[in-house]
């Protein structure tokens, strides 16, 4: 995700410039809460934050902490050869306590919230780099006006992004937005082994070999039984086109994929490139989280569960 792009970035800057930082990360949480366990953010000595561990609520707290570690412990430290660093902190964030609104932060959210503080120096940098998934992989079949919203929308949210298409001229003038590759195409090429494939060229003969291929693909992963297949497949176009499609190919069957998207996309209104886009980014992501995307106005308990 972008965020995470962020952190790794600053991270890599304080490695190359020998700078110690103060990793905050959330191990615990209780009720409700902005962000879960796992959820990281770095803390510099100027009190610079990159990464959120709330939705900026705590992190002025946080910040005065990390700036007291780091006066008090990095000179001890800097010589240290551990890989791993160790914890120099643990706060704790009730902010639903009756004693949090009238003294403390005055939250209000009904939960409550524990988070790590690490200093980390520039030979633990890499370990703390590790700790981050690779960035979600999408591949665009396409490189048309409707794509261009798309790919914006996968670098804003820190994807890699590959777009494709069999046109060179065309492909030479799409956008060259962060995180984007491009790869001229022909029929007797092999598609990237993305996580995430949007079929949207416009026409239907290539359409027809790039849907066989991740059909041929799937056959191959589901044989093999690979740790990380296709998770989200979407085509542009009629249902009756795709299912033609599938009928040709011999593979009917395969419509009911759950992987298999067609139309793609979610119903948000409009029809617009921009509207396209902003429904396939959300039905990706509803799918890679195995959410139903109906509103939150309707559901009962905890927004995160």
């Amino acid at each position: 995700m972008k965020e995470n792009r962020e952190i790794l970035a600053i991270v890599a800057e304080c490695q190359r410039t020998n700078t110690p930082f103060v990793l905050a990360k959330v191990i615990a949480t209780e009720g409700s809460t902005y962000r879960k366990p796992g959820a990281c953010a770095v803390f510099l000595s100027d009190g610079s934050c990159y990464g959120l561990i709330s939705g900026g609520c705590l992190e002025q707290d946080i910040s005065s902490h990390c700036i007291d570690i780091l006066s008090r412990e990095s000179e001890s430290i800097l010589n240290d050869d551990a890989k791993v660093p160790t914890v120099s902190k643990v706060l704790r964030y009730d902010t639903g306590s009756a004693k949090d609104i009238v003294m403390g932060l005055g939250l209000g959210c009904e939960g409550a919230v524990e988070v790590s503080l690490s200093l980390v120096t520039s030979q633990q940098a890499q370990w703390v780099c590790d700790q981050f998934p690779k960035p979600l992989q999408v591949l665009i079949c396409g490189a048309g006006e409707d794509s261009k919203p798309i790919a914006e929308l996968c670098s804003y949210f820190g994807y890699e992004t590959i777009v494709l298409d069999r046109r060179e001229g065309v492909l030479a003038c799409f956008p060259n937005f962060a995180n984007l590759s491009k790869i001229v195409w022909s029929a007797e090429s092999i598609l990237p082994s993305s996580e995430v494939i949007l079929v949207l060229n416009h026409h239907y003969e290539t359409d027809k070999v790039q849907i066989k291929q991740i059909l041929d693909r799937y056959d191959l992963e589901l044989d093999n039984m690979v740790h990380k297949p296709l998770v989200y497949c979407g085509v542009l176009g009629p249902r009756a086109r795709t299912l033609r499609i599938l009928q040709e190919l011999c593979r009917s069957e395969a419509a009911t994929l759950e992987w298999l998207f067609f139309p793609m996309g979610l119903d948000l209104g409009g029809d617009s490139p921009s509207s396209i886009a902003l429904g396939t980014l959300s039905e990706i992501q509803a799918t890679i989280f195995g959410r139903k995307a109906l509103s939150l106005r309707g559901k009962m308990g905890s927004i995160h569960e």
